[in-house]
């Protein structure tokens, strides 16, 4: 039993190893792109980048990468004032998280992206439906008390007692995090 619970922790340890290694050098790839002695003056837009990106994205084969980078874009995207293709990336990380294909440890994290992107596009009724999402599956106590404080926002905005019952989950959550 020892040595099957040792081998299961080196090859959890070999896989995140690998995830990092991979992300490492998508992210080289990109800021080589960047660099001036490569391109001689250019000036290259986020645009460029981020097509540069999600094209680097696709040969990825570890979907738990994958999955984190379309996040990271679809987060550009929408502090760019992207929307549209804020959800596009957003969803397509979610989808891969919620594939069983990869684990499921950063779904509500990815709930809780786009429910800001739809909050921040004043579509409530969206942002609602993916943060109480969120909100229902994460142990994480930090991820907890964004949500239920993300939520209470809404409500408050669409002026509903429901603004109180979250603020009252965050302030909780907050003072005992367990």
């Amino acid at each position: 039993m020892y040595v099957s619970s040792l081998r299961s922790s080196y090859l959890q340890t070999e896989r995140e190893r690998l995830r990092s290694e991979t992300t490492l050098n998508f992210l080289l790839d990109l800021f080589k792109l960047s660099d001036p002695a490569i391109n001689l003056g250019d000036s290259l837009s986020v645009g460029f980048y981020l097509k540069e990106g999600i094209a680097k994205a696709e040969e990825i084969a570890d979907g738990n990468t994958r999955a984190a980078i379309y996040n990271t874009i679809g987060n550009v995207y929408s502090s760019m004032g992207e929307p549209d293709r804020a959800y596009a990336f957003l969803n397509k990380a979610l989808d891969l998280q919620t594939s069983g294909a990869v684990e499921n440890k950063n779904r509500a994290s990815y709930l809780m992206d786009l429910g800001a992107v739809a909050r921040s596009n004043m579509d409530y009724k969206t942002g609602i439906r993916y943060l109480r999402s969120a909100l229902g599956v994460t142990v994480d106590p930090v991820l907890k008390m964004k949500a239920s404080t993300d939520l209470a926002i809404i409500y408050d905005k669409l002026d509903t007692d429901s603004a109180d019952y979250y603020r009252t989950i965050s302030l909780k959550v907050s003072n005992d995090p367990s």
